[in-house]
């Protein structure tokens, strides 16, 4: 439980450093964050649905060379 408690803690301290950002103009245009993400996220369901589909293949294989 001790360990728990201060890896808890030593991720708030590291989450609220982390957040801290000095105060920009007016001026300046944001970028969007959520982009680059989207796109991995994609990929990465993309290649589990490939690596899945490859997989029941093989085993549906094998099951009919037994019936």
């Amino acid at each position: 439980m001790k360990k728990f408690s201060i890896l808890t803690l030593l991720l708030i301290a590291m989450v609220s450093t982390a957040m801290a950002q000095p105060g920009f103009e007016d001026d300046v245009d944001d970028v969007p964050l959520d982009g680059g993400i989207s796109i991995l996220a994609g990929a990465a369901i993309a290649y589990g649905l490939k690596r899945s589909s490859k997989i029941f293949e093989a085993n549906e294989s094998s099951f009919k060379k037994y019936n």
